[in-house]
C-alpha cells in the first residue's frame, strides 16, 4: 500500500507542470561596428543581396568582451522592447575576424 501512495505521488509529480518564469529572450546580430559611443552601436551585417545596418541601444547592464572599437568584428546579444527597440545584453569582440586598421585600433586602446 505504502509503495502504491509512492509511485502515484511520483507520477503527480512529474506529470504537473512547472511555471517557471523565463527572462527575456535574447537574439543575436554580428558583423562590423562601425560606430559606437556610450548609448548606442551601429553594426554593419554583411548580406548575401547586400548589406545593411542595425542600430542597437546599449544601457549600464550591457556586458562587453574583448576590445569593442570601430572596425573590430562583434557579436551582440540583444533583446527587443516592447517599443522596438534593440538593447544590446552582450557584446563580443571577435578579433580573427576583425580588420587590419581595427586590430591596431585595439591593440592602441588597451590599458597598460
Amino acid at each position: 500500500m505504502i509503495i502504491a501512495v509512492a509511485c502515484c505521488v511520483a507520477m503527480v509529480a512529474v506529470a504537473t507542470p512547472r511555471c517557471v518564469e523565463a527572462g527575456p529572450r535574447t537574439k543575436s546580430v554580428s558583423g562590423k561596428l562601425r560606430s559606437i559611443n556610450d548609448n548606442v552601436m551601429v553594426i554593419q551585417k554583411r548580406g548575401m543581396v547586400s548589406d545593411s545596418t542595425v542600430e542597437i541601444a546599449m544601457d549600464d547592464q550591457t556586458k562587453k568582451t574583448g576590445q569593442v572599437v570601430p572596425g573590430m568584428h562583434v557579436k551582440v546579444k540583444y533583446r527587443e522592447e516592447k517599443d522596438g527597440r534593440k538593447v544590446a545584453v552582450e557584446v563580443q569582440a571577435e578579433p580573427e575576424f576583425a580588420s587590419k586598421t581595427a586590430k591596431e585600433a585595439a591593440r592602441n586602446t588597451r590599458k597598460p
